[in-house]
């Protein structure tokens, strides 16, 4: 989706009380793929970050399709539409002192759309954005008794 296009869907469908200029609205937009991020243990870059990776995507890859810095492409337009538009609204209305009582009702639909895209884009992150440098539980042999002896004669257990 054209990130101009989808900046307009959120000022018409979500903040119409105000008009939220482009660059005001990068950052909610920005943060809402940071909570993607989090949900999918993925590394989508954020609207502030598209450009310089397209650009180095499309001089390590010059036999691909090359990616458009002006068109978020790293997931599909629907997860766009339904979480990030009412996602940055929910976070530029808990910043509005008087948005408070907006935001509440913002934030039912975007956990609801988060929760979902969860469900139904957790196996289809591409190899590209899935974060494998997360952390492991090493088992070693360690056999020795861990526990507390208690010496006293009146204890009881």
């Amino acid at each position: 989706m054209i990130i101009l296009n989808l900046r307009t869907y959120i000022n018409r469908n979500y903040i119409t009380s105000e008009h939220l200029h482009p660059t005001d609205m990068i950052g909610y937009m920005d943060s809402v793929i940071d909570d993607i991020n989090d949900d999918l243990q993925a590394t989508f870059p954020t609207f502030s970050e598209w450009s310089a990776f397209c650009a180095s995507y499309n001089e390590a890859n010059p036999e691909s399709v090359p990616l458009d810095p002006n068109a978020y492409t790293a997931f599909p337009d629907l997860y766009l539409r339904k979480v990030v538009a009412p996602g940055a609204a929910l976070k530029f209305y808990a910043n509005d002192e008087e948005g408070e009582q907006v935001a509440s009702k913002f934030y039912l639909d975007y956990e609801k759309a988060r929760s979902t895209m969860v469900r139904d884009y957790m196996n289809q992150v591409p190899a590209i954005f899935q974060d494998n440098t997360g952390g492991y539980v090493d088992f070693a042999d360690n056999l020795e008794p861990v526990g507390v002896e208690i010496t006293y004669e009146n204890s009881r257990l």
